[in-house]
């Protein structure tokens, strides 16, 4: 029986087993190490490399060949056959399948021209690593650079000149080298990640949080990466103040905040926190179609409501919990007899991202909160390292995942997460109620500048049996709970039941529209998804087709960051599910508002994806750091947090930073997700439903109709002084409290305004426009 062990760039600490064989991270790579001396490395991206002894020759098969020395033989099958087909070669030694993937590339297949790989043999390209005085030279008699010059070539014409694939193809010639204890004179500079630097030839044994103290002498060859500056030491793939190192479990290490099993039978399941390891399990909330709600403990209810509410929320002040929370906004349609979600915006680590239906979004991303699912269309998937999970199809499905941690502490429409479901009606002053509708009103969140309504009053549909048997068949609702339907291997792990009900009430409350049918399946299809289970075609030219944007098709199961320009500069750090969506063609890449040609994609900076700004002229400097790049202004930047530097991203040349300072009378402020400088001012706002924020942000609901002072200069002798005074009224067309009028006092005027649009001054009344 074969038993399995994981090294992933989240761990640091070397493992070995009866001192037959060690794996360790050193410097952008990981290595396995045996007593036989089989060395494996794998730089986490896209260089393996596999030695063995010369006692291997012509005893090893697979897609490395057989060491024989001859390499005409490379070529052969599992079956021992040879062929000339590289993918008919490569297929035979594919050990399982993997969700999205194909064997070949679909559609149009691009393959470039001799004439498109000339640009990138000559010396300011892929020719640096042949030329014969260059900063290989010295390298060359031992490891020969042909076969690494044929791949630089092929990937970088692949990827239309993007930087971060030649300097990738470039380094695997430099790793080469260092493993034969040859340093090239070549500067290959990376991009690091915060709390570190660059080095040509660091250490390959470094301090980690697992062993604080660095040996005194390494066995290994130095390495080129990133390490860790002065005061900061190595947790995973970070660097991070000692007070932040994790846990050591069973003589493994795990970094604050990271999830594992302790056992093989996968029992147990544990987080690394402050004050050690817990149990874990998960709970999750789901709000889907004409909104059908289902809490953190299995209770069940629909909104009609128009509004805006609190789903889930930390309501404790537990000092381990990580603080966040979802709020789900609805709107009418249908002529007020259906709702539907509208948007939900997701509040963790100080950052706010929100996601609109129709596959709008707004966001800004930290070293705890990664965006995940960067696809053209369809779903959205955001994972916090507190455990949070949302997942949202952008249409009509929306999920909410929670580690246990968190039970006992929630509240919102998702509920208390205490495992009954019959107290999850606590209002926030944490009483509880019988009332439905008292309970929803409850957690309404007040939107700017928007009015709604708490539900369909004498426009609720009516949906009785007799109503909803004509989308009981399998060409319409019946299409989920199918037996030999497209949904028939997710039934033993998503109820069909729930969805087909919700389905049937749904097409009935809209008439039967072909939109809310497809809405419903869509639903099902993303909930099957989410617990990986296989679902087959169900979409056809004609029945629910998905229309996707420029420079991209409809694919069935497509790996959420395969096809994004992120991940052309980094790994990506996603789920292993696929979801149904948008793909974007050969030769394009997702930039997060469309699919972009290759030589358009941005950069990476502190997990961040940055931009290339439109219409900037690239002009290469010098190419052998891959860092020293002379480009026109670009309007894409990021601006550290105090927003002492900015970074701008440049076409095919990485990102160039610079100092940066505020002017005079302005601050640095985070806003929006972005750091950046602003004019000192306060804003403080009234809104329909009488509901008052403040300058500093702090918001709340007038109790009462009446006249209030929001606003007023305390020193009544200065000449500047004013005051604001405002009318709340209910004597509004639909008795929601609101502004009636404004007053704004100066020391020698009075100016007027009210909801009939007239304005006043001195006590005479003035035209406006």
């Amino acid at each position: 029986m074969w038993k399995y062990c994981k090294l992933h760039a989240g761990r640091n600490r070397p493992l070995t087993v009866h001192h037959k064989f060690k794996a360790y991270i050193s410097g952008v790579h990981g290595f396995i190490k045996t007593d036989f001396d089989l060395r494996v490395s794998f730089d986490w991206y896209s260089y393996a490399r596999v030695i063995i002894p010369n006692t291997y020759a012509n005893a090893v098969c697979g897609l490395c060949g057989n060491a024989n020395q001859d390499p005409s033989d490379d070529l052969t099958m599992k079956d021992g056959t040879q062929t000339s087909d590289e993918i008919q070669f490569a297929d035979s030694w594919k050990v399982g399948d993997v969700p999205g993937c194909s064997s070949s590339c679909t559609g149009d297949c691009s393959v470039c021209s001799e004439a498109q790989k000339q640009t990138y043999k000559g010396d300011q390209y892929c020719g640096v690593l042949i030329r014969q005085n260059g900063p290989f030279r010295q390298c060359h008699r031992a490891i020969d650079p042909a076969p690494f010059f044929d791949d630089c070539v092929f990937d970088t014409c692949h990827y239309k000149g993007h930087r971060d694939t030649l300097c990738s193809a470039i380094s695997a010639y430099v790793t080469a080298c260092q493993i034969c204890m040859l340093n090239p004179m070549f500067p290959a500079g990376l991009t690091c990640p915060r709390n570190s630097h660059y080095e040509f030839c660091g250490s390959s044994c470094p301090a980690t949080c697992h062993r604080p103290s660095a040996p005194d002498t390494c066995e290994e060859p130095c390495v080129e990466g990133c390490f860790c500056d002065t005061g900061f030491i190595l947790s995973g793939d970070r660097c991070v103040p000692i007070v932040q190192c994790g846990c050591v479990h069973e003589g493994r290490y795990y970094q604050k905040g990271e999830e594992f099993y302790t056992s093989a039978s996968c029992q147990k399941r544990c987080r690394c926190q402050v004050l050690g390891c817990h149990p874990m399990d998960y709970g999750t909330s789901i709000v889907s179609g004409d909104p059908h709600y289902i809490s953190f403990d299995g209770q069940a209810f629909d909104i009609q409501g128009s509004c805006a509410y609190t789903l889930a929320k930390v309501c404790s002040s537990d000092p381990r919990l990580v603080e966040f929370s979802v709020v789900v906004e609805h709107e009418s349609t249908g002529g007020g007899r259906v709702a539907q979600t509208r948007a939900v915006a997701v509040s963790v680590h100080g950052y706010t991202i929100s996601l609109e239906r129709g596959r709008k979004w707004k966001v800004a991303v930290s070293p705890c909160l990664r965006l995940v699912s960067l696809k053209p269309r369809n779903n959205i998937i955001v994972q916090s390292a507190s455990g949070l999970q949302v997942f949202y199809d952008t249409a009509s499905y929306l999920l909410v995942s929670i580690p246990s941690t968190y039970k006992g502490h929630m509240c919102g429409l998702a509920g208390n997460f205490n495992g009954d479901k019959n107290d999850d009606f606590l209002l926030p002053n944490g009483k509880s109620t019988q009332s439905l509708r008292e309970f929803v009103a409850s957690w309404k969140v007040p939107v700017d500048g928007a009015m709604c309504s708490d539900g369909c009053s004498e426009r609720c549909p009516i949906c009785d049996g007799a109503q909803t048997a004509p989308y009981q068949s399998e060409s319409s609702c019946g299409l989920i709970r199918a037996t030999s339907g497209p949904f028939r291997d997710c039934h033993s792990l998503v109820s069909p039941a729930t969805y087909f009900n919700h389905c049937l009430h749904d097409m009935c409350a809209t008439n039967g529209t072909g939109e809310t049918l497809c809405q419903s399946l869509q639903a099902y299809a993303a909930a099957c998804q989410t617990t990986g289970a296989k679902i087959r075609a169900w979409r056809t030219a004609s029945f629910c087709p998905l229309a996707c944007p420029l420079n991209s098709h409809y694919e069935l199961c497509t790996k959420s960051c395969d096809f994004t320009c992120a991940g052309l500069s980094a790994p990506a750090q996603c789920t292993q599910k696929c979801f149904e969506g948008c793909q974007c063609n050969t030769g394009y890449m997702f930039d997060g508002d469309g699919c972009m040609s290759m030589d358009r994609c941005g950069c990476m900076h502190d997990g961040r994806y940055i931009k290339v700004g439109p219409g900037c002229s690239v002009q290469l400097k010098v190419l052998e750091s891959c860092l020293f790049w002379n480009f026109p202004q670009s309007r894409e930047n990021v601006i550290s947090s105090d927003c002492s530097e900015k970074c701008t991203c440049h076409p095919s040349g990485g990102l160039i930073c610079e100092k940066n300072s505020c002017a005079t009378g302005e601050i640095c402020v985070l806003r929006d997700g972005m750091h950046g400088c602003v004019k000192q001012e306060g804003r403080c706002m009234v809104s329909p439903g009488a509901y008052l924020t403040t300058f500093d942000g702090a918001k709340g609901k007038l109790l009462y109709s009446g006249t209030y002072k929001v606003a007023s200069l305390c020193d009544e002798s200065s000449p500047a002084w004013f005051k604001v005074v405002v009318d709340i009224s209910e004597c509004t067309n639909d008795g929601i409290p609101a502004c009636a009028v404004i007053f704004v006092f100066f020391r020698d005027a009075l100016i007027t305004v009210n909801n009939n649009m007239e304005t006043w001054v001195r006590g005479g009344r003035v035209g406006t426009c």
